[in-house]
């Protein structure tokens, strides 16, 4: 019954081939056109590595609320070095009690939060030495804290550090400067403004 359907209506049917690119190519065009005018970079902040060590991409991390950009995007750095620094001329939001994070707002007027290690909050303090207090001010490459590597990489799961902007808009993006090594103050990454 169906196929000789089918048939019938392959007899009656129009004679006009329907392709799946010719139906999409117009829509496609319109998006494509709008989009070009809206990915124009109006302004882009660079920011440093607070840390020496190994950067990488934030997807790398080995947690998967940082993984997945739950907390902010931005970038990873493994310490190989102890001293945690100023990214940014800017400001000392807070400081985690447990000594493991700061929150800090760059002069350029971004947010941001220098998470050492994953899970290191559990540490209650122990392998911190913090060097600045809330609402201080900051220059770029000025000591903020001080890691004790061995006692952190015996007991915490990893020492991978989350370098993360808390409070992007829509139209704000990160762009990884720099894998692999990198020291304090490099460039890490930038974010860009777009229209």
């Amino acid at each position: 019954m169906i196929k000789s359907n089918l048939e019938d209506y392959l007899e009656t049917a129009p004679d006009i081939e329907y392709t799946k690119d010719s139906e999409e190519t117009v829509e496609e065009d319109v998006p494509a056109q709008e989009e070009q005018t809206e990915t124009k970079v109006t302004k882009t902040i660079v920011v440093s590595s607070p840390i020496t060590g190994v950067a990488a991409d934030l997807s790398t991390a080995p947690d998967e609320a940082f993984a997945g950009r739950m907390m902010g995007d931005g970038a990873v750095v493994t310490p190989t070095d102890a001293i945690v620094k100023a990214p940014e001329d800017g400001e000392v939001v807070f400081v985690f009690e447990t000594k493991h994070a700061i929150g800090f707002m760059t002069d350029s007027g971004l947010s941001m939060l220098l998470h050492i290690g994953i899970d290191t909050v559990q540490l209650g303090g122990k392998g911190f030495e913090v060097f600045v207090e809330n609402g201080q001010k900051v220059k770029k490459g000025d000591p903020m804290m001080k890691l004790d590597l061995d006692y952190l990489a015996g007991h915490a799961p990893s020492l991978t550090s989350p370098v993360l902007c808390t409070e992007l808009e829509d139209n704000q993006k990160i762009r990884l400067l720099k894998d692999g090594e990198i020291k304090a103050g490099e460039e890490l990454f930038a974010v860009d403004f777009y229209e």
